[in-house]
């Protein structure tokens, strides 16, 4: 399983297109630092409303590419995602300083920015 995530890992850092997918916002955003980048769900934490993921550079946040957890920010719904997804994926740094994600949509490897 671990292979299997570095494998996923890399393939998000050498991504240049992607197409579109099913876009998901959650209400309210655009008041804190924020970015985008390509990620592979590695875990979908439901009950406690959190997504871990493999993501490339936040450079606006200040985050290298690495694996975490992210909380998601209220109406997000992840019933249409599943472990091992290609997504991209949107993230604000909150005014308590923690990094949720705003929105993200499923991608493919050929096409355009889904976000």
């Amino acid at each position: 399983m671990q292979t299997k995530t570095w494998v996923a890992f890399l393939t998000v850092l050498l991504l240049t297109h992607y197409s579109h997918g099913n876009k998901v916002y959650a209400a309210g955003q655009q008041s804190g630092k924020v970015d985008r980048t390509v990620a592979n769900i590695v875990e979908i934490d439901k009950s406690g409303n959190r997504v871990k993921i493999a993501h490339g550079e936040l450079k606006n946040l200040g985050m290298r590419p690495m694996s975490m957890f992210f909380g998601v920010t209220g109406n997000l719904d992840l019933s249409g995602f599943a472990t091992d997804d290609l997504i991209e994926v949107e993230i604000k740094r909150g005014r308590d300083g923690t990094h949720r994600i705003m929105a993200m949509c499923k991608i493919a490897i050929e096409g355009e920015p889904c976000l």
